[in-house]
């Protein structure tokens, strides 16, 4: 929805469709300028997956050399940071773009936050999906692949320094939390869940 207000604000800027109706035309129909507004709404859709993953990055701190509640914390909250990590690199950066943007569908709520598998609809359904839909320009389904393979590029070895030297840490401290924290991300990943998810 908000990339969708942005890009009317772009397209109105623009100039609006004569007789009043939208700027954008029907779903799927190239207008002039189409290209450079899509380009634009997906660098803006990937600055802001950036900032938060930047964000997660900052959270990510290491374990203290001491035991005890302080320590067990630490550790619980670097388990659920790195969960944050990997859901938004496996959904937000992979798999919306493509259901958004290629697809043009949208995802009714994250997947992986609370366990449960990610569900869609395509504007059949109730909400505002469809009109929303309707207001974005096509996208190129190779720009968005590249788009997500730069994104990934870029972050991904700035995410496994972070977390390697966390989990080293960790591994210092407790063994078998650093297995639990294995297996849980995992399960994000690989889980039965996550590959039904995938498969949609």
């Amino acid at each position: 929805a908000a990339l969708s207000a942005l890009d009317l604000l772009d397209a109105g800027r623009a100039g609006s469709a004569p007789g009043g109706g939208s700027a954008n035309g029907a779903v799927g129909t190239s207008r002039p300028g189409d290209s450079d507004r899509a380009a634009r709404l997906l660098d803006l859709y990937y600055a802001s997956k950036a900032e938060l993953l930047n964000g997660l990055l900052a959270r990510l701190t290491l374990p203290g050399a001491g035991r005890g509640h302080d320590a067990d914390a630490t550790i619980s909250n670097a388990e659920r940071v790195l969960g944050d990590i990997v859901t938004i690199l496996q959904y937000d950066v992979i798999l919306y773009p493509h259901m958004i943007f290629v697809l043009r569908r949208f995802p009714d709520r994250p997947a992986g936050a609370d366990g449960s598998s990610a569900t869609a609809t395509n504007g059949e359904g109730p909400g505002d999906s469809s009109s929303i839909m309707s207001t974005l320009p096509p996208f190129d389904a190779e720009s968005v692949r590249s788009r997500a393979s730069r994104f990934l590029a870029a972050h991904l070895p700035l995410v496994r320094t972070k977390v390697k030297s966390v989990l080293m840490v960790i591994a210092g401290t407790t063994a078998s939390r650093l297995g639990s924290i294995r297996q849980s991300l995992y399960d994000r990943t690989d889980g039965t869940e996550s590959v039904r998810a995938l498969d949609r």
